[in-house]
């Protein structure tokens, strides 16, 4: 499917549908966004994104591993059906996640089960605010499950300039008044990735996905200009 048509409207790259609309409003959430949800696959800005970049790093013209942790149906069901048997999602909740084989893990535990050196590609999308233990080992035993040469793709949530986290908080309330979700431990920050997620793996200086991806074609899968840039790692 081509990234950019003779066709002005934008449309989703994962399912081909030339509808959006908003993200539902969910009541344990303050999150709303405005006409960026595929009205066919329910993808986001974000899946798009990632799915455009696997095709632009070459790993969708070849067969892959790949992890996906709390797999969305319409990411998950693109990439199961490109890569078959090389597909492999995970949730701690796996039952969430119908036709999508899930299997169980528990990313915050002590030994956490996964093999090494095994993978193309890993992939999660906010799933690092919901995990009530240290982030930091997490993340880099996600990024050693990568082959050399493999990419670790993951989103999260900023809701200002510095991290903050309590994962000993227990309120729902609380935690939805201080992180935005009743089941988010912590808020991500623009300035200080540097020591929130760098000490656990390499990031760019800053975010900025249209050094990467030219706008034309950002805007021809509905990736509003207000996701292009984010972070500045004051490393």
């Amino acid at each position: 499917m081509p990234e950019v048509s003779g066709d002005p409207r934008p449309a989703c790259n994962i399912c081909g549908c030339p509808m959006f609309i908003d993200m539902p409003r969910r009541p344990h959430s303050l999150f709303v966004r405005r006409g960026v949800q595929c009205a066919g696959c329910g993808s986001l800005e974000r899946h798009r994104l990632e799915y455009l970049l696997l095709g632009r790093m070459g790993f969708l013209a070849r067969q892959c591993r790949v992890l996906h942790l709390a797999p969305e149906a319409g990411l998950g069901r693109r990439l199961l059906a490109r890569f078959g048997s090389g597909y492999e999602a995970r949730d701690i909740e796996p039952g969430l996640y119908p036709g999508l084989g899930v299997r169980p893990i528990d990313l915050c535990a002590r030994d956490l089960d996964l093999p090494r050196s095994v993978y193309d590609v890993v992939i999660h999308n906010h799933v690092l605010e919901h995990l009530a233990c240290d982030i930091r080992p997490v993340l880099a035993r996600l990024h050693e499950a990568l082959k050399p040469g493999g990419v670790h793709l993951f989103t999260v949530p900023f809701m200002g300039r510095t991290m903050v986290e309590d994962v000993t908080l227990r309120d729902p309330a609380e935690r939805l008044r201080r992180f935005g979700q009743t089941d988010h431990f912590r808020i991500f920050g623009t300035d200080d990735t540097a020591v929130s997620l760098g000490s656990a793996v390499e990031l760019p200086l800053h975010y900025d996905i249209a050094a990467l991806v030219e706008p034309p074609s950002l805007e021809a899968i509905n990736v509003p200009r207000d996701q292009w840039q984010g972070f500045h790692n004051n490393s």
